[in-house]
């Protein structure tokens, strides 16, 4: 399996525009040679080198800082997508056209906190393909680089996933859906990973 984006190479710089405080443009990504047997894929972006980083006076970071959470990624609402090695789920994530949502807005769109809530993701036609966590921003969207000290690494790791549908949204808590939500889930369901680097200086 393979994630390749045409705005930047492994391990390349990422443009400004993807910045978090420079346009907080959504990266365009391709997902080839997913294995057979994949019903979902989830994808994260986190940044490991904010672990430890004191910014402004306040207790350092002690994980790393989840950029982005999409889950339930498939393409079975999807005809023009292609055929790519299993037909139900797309080769590209689509993203620019996503506008940010914090989680109190999430919230007060719909009227309460339960039951546990994330957003859906919509392509360009509106066809719902997959859904968001919510990041280290507090927002269920992208949020892209924003390194408070010096140049970090950022990793989007894709999880090709013998599940879907997860039922988050069906737990009566009072939370949103996180990144060690979406790790617990995966748990023993990981068909293969990979991962796309880049980096990115204040």
């Amino acid at each position: 399996m393979e994630i390749t984006s045409s705005a930047f190479a492994d391990g390349a710089e990422i443009p400004r525009k993807y910045g978090y405080y420079n346009g907080n443009e959504c990266p365009p990504f391709r997902i080839k040679k997913i294995p057979e047997g994949t019903k979902s894929l989830a994808l994260i972006m986190d940044d490991p080198d904010a672990m430890n980083v004191v910014k402004n006076g306040k207790k350092p970071y002690s994980k790393p800082f989840v950029h982005w959470v999409v889950y339930n990624v498939t393409g079975e609402q999807h005809t023009g997508w292609g055929r790519p090695p299993t037909a139900y789920i797309p080769e590209s994530i689509p993203g620019t056209h996503i506008a940010p949502l914090t989680v109190d807005e999430w919230v007060r769109i719909i009227g309460k906190r339960t039951p546990r809530f994330s957003k859906f993701i919509k392509d360009a036609y509106g066809l719902v393909f997959g859904m968001f966590g919510a990041n280290d921003f507090g927002e269920f969207a992208y949020g892209g680089p924003a390194p408070p000290d010096k140049e970090h690494t950022y990793r989007f790791k894709v999880y090709a996933l013998d599940i879907g549908g997860f039922k988050f949204y069906l737990d009566q808590t009072d939370t949103p859906v996180t990144k060690e939500d979406i790790e617990r889930e995966m748990e023993g369901h990981i068909i293969e990973q990979t991962q796309l680097t880049g980096t990115y200086a204040p």
